[in-house]
């Protein structure tokens, strides 16, 4: 587990391992940490990892964001011409 605290930012961010995200104890161990963080306004992320692809998956992604980019410059193109 890694737990990176960003004061001016007021976010702490916390990243498990694939096993660490399986355990429930450890997961019940955290509610106190975000609680705590949380009544001092901080906003509190829990990054899990995955047993997916990370390439396919942010390929995917970025190639979706991509169309979705390009529909919407489409569309402002056909009413300007307009």
């Amino acid at each position: 587990m890694e737990i990176n605290i960003r004061g001016d930012r007021k976010i702490v961010e916390v990243w498990l391992s694939r096993s660490e995200s399986g355990d429930p104890k450890l997961r019940e161990r955290l509610v106190p940490l975000c609680r705590s963080y949380s009544s001092k306004k901080y906003t509190v992320a829990v990054f899990c990892s995955g047993g997916e692809d990370l390439y396919a998956n942010t390929r995917d992604l970025l190639l979706s964001s991509r169309r979705r980019q390009a529909h919407f410059e489409a569309l402002q193109d056909d009413t300007r011409q307009k």
